[in-house]
């Protein structure tokens, strides 16, 4: 399949997959989702790839998912098609947790849904130098992640805003801790 949106560089056991839409503040859209989809399966056998990182456009890890891409979908009058476009980012965050490589997700500048669900289907998030304003998505990998009180305080839900960083568990602040290394 061609890429349009991933380039995929491979170096000293490490590969790079990098999307770009070039527009939307690198939102995904169905023909991304795919195509990461498609670049995470082709890890699997790869066992001369140790790492795997992954990093969006140099002005945003990703803006979401673009709601104006879905004006262009066809009115579908099946059920399973329906179905199958509608799970297609649990299909692309399932290809990424199923890696056998360890997986970093880069992030620079701005996350928001679709790019914080596919960060948190990476082992590894590594903010840029630049304060990263992360929003709402993917709480059902959050939680697993940080803990139900950490991911409630980030998500921002009701209640939660007056949660103060010492209560949030040990372990959802430290992921030493959280994977058994202690630093």
């Amino acid at each position: 399949m061609k890429l349009d949106y991933v380039t995929i560089e491979k170096r000293d056991g490490i590969a790079v997959v990098r999307f770009d839409r070039k527009a939307n503040l690198n939102a995904f859209n169905e023909k991304l989702v795919v195509e990461l989809t498609v670049a995470a399966r082709g890890f699997l056998d790869d066992l001369e790839t140790h790492a795997v990182i992954l990093t969006g456009a140099p002005n945003a890890f990703s803006a979401g998912f673009d709601l104006k891409a879905t004006d262009s979908w066809p009115s579908e009058s099946d059920e399973l098609k329906r179905r199958y476009r509608a799970y297609g980012g649990v299909r692309l965050c399932k290809a990424w947790e199923a890696m056998p490589q360890i997986t970093i997700a880069a992030m620079e500048k701005l996350a928001v849904g679709a790019g914080v669900a596919i960060a948190l289907a990476c082992d590894w998030r590594v903010f840029g130098a630049q304060r990263l304003p992360v929003r709402s998505g993917g709480q059902n990998r959050l939680e697993p992640a940080v803990g139900r009180l950490a991911a409630s305080y980030h998500a921002g839900r009701a209640g939660a805003r007056k949660t103060h960083h010492h209560h949030v568990r040990e372990d959802a602040r430290r992921p030493s801790a959280r994977m058994g290394i202690d630093r």
